[in-house]
C-alpha cells in the first residue's frame, strides 16, 4: 500500500463532503417544493389564478417559501464547492504574486 499524501487526502475528503451536501440539498429541497405544492396556500393561489383576485393582487405576489431555503442554503453550497474544488487557489496571495511576477517579465 502506498503512503497517503495528506494534501490529496484532505482534498478528497472535502470533495466527498461537498457531494454529500449537494445530495442533501437536492433531496431536501425537492421534498420542500412538494410540500409547498400540496399545501393549502399554493392551492389557494391556483384557484384564483384566472380570476380578478389575481389581477388585483399581482403586485402583492409573494415568492414561494422554498425559494428562500434554496437561496440561503445555496450560498453555503457555493462556498463548499469553492473550498472543495478550488481550495485556497480562489483568493490565493501566492497565485496573485505569480501572475504579477509573470506580467513583469
Amino acid at each position: 500500500m502506498e503512503p497517503i499524501n495528506d494534501t490529496l487526502w484532505e482534498v478528497a475528503k472535502q470533495r466527498a463532503k461537498f457531494k454529500k451536501q449537494l445530495t442533501s440539498y437536492v433531496l431536501v429541497n425537492a421534498f420542500l417544493w412538494c410540500l409547498w405544492l400540496f399545501s393549502g396556500d399554493n392551492q389557494y393561489r391556483q384557484r384564483h389564478l384566472n380570476n380578478e383576485y389575481f389581477e388585483e393582487h399581482f403586485l402583492n405576489f409573494q415568492l414561494p417559501w422554498p425559494v428562500w431555503v434554496m437561496f440561503f442554503w445555496g450560498i453555503g453550497l457555493v462556498s463548499a464547492y469553492l473550498k472543495a474544488y478550488h481550495g485556497n487557489n480562489v483568493f490565493s496571495a501566492e497565485k496573485e504574486y505569480e501572475k504579477l511576477k509573470n506580467q513583469s517579465k
